[in-house]
């Protein structure tokens, strides 16, 4: 099992998450961050944001009583 805080234990975490997620939702989230007392989920738009708050009580087994936080990190990076 990874160590937790480390990539492959984030890899594993994003996997469940998404694998409790409506079909059309799992490819949008891309990345996840564990903090102490807080989950936060990044997706690549803002309309997915969106959409992944709404879904989030699906991921309330595997946040573990931790506040749940959804942040947009575009694939393609910031436009500058």
């Amino acid at each position: 099992m990874p160590a937790p805080g480390t990539a492959a234990a984030s890899l594993s975490l994003v996997g469940q998450l998404r694998a409790l997620l409506p079909e059309e939702l799992r490819p949008h989230l891309t990345e996840v961050l564990e903090k102490p007392g807080e989950l936060v989920l990044f997706t690549d738009s803002a309309v997915w944001a969106g959409r992944l708050k709404l879904a989030a009580a699906a991921l309330s087994g595997l946040a573990a009583g931790r506040r749940q936080v959804v942040r947009v990190m575009p694939r393609d990076g910031y436009r500058q």
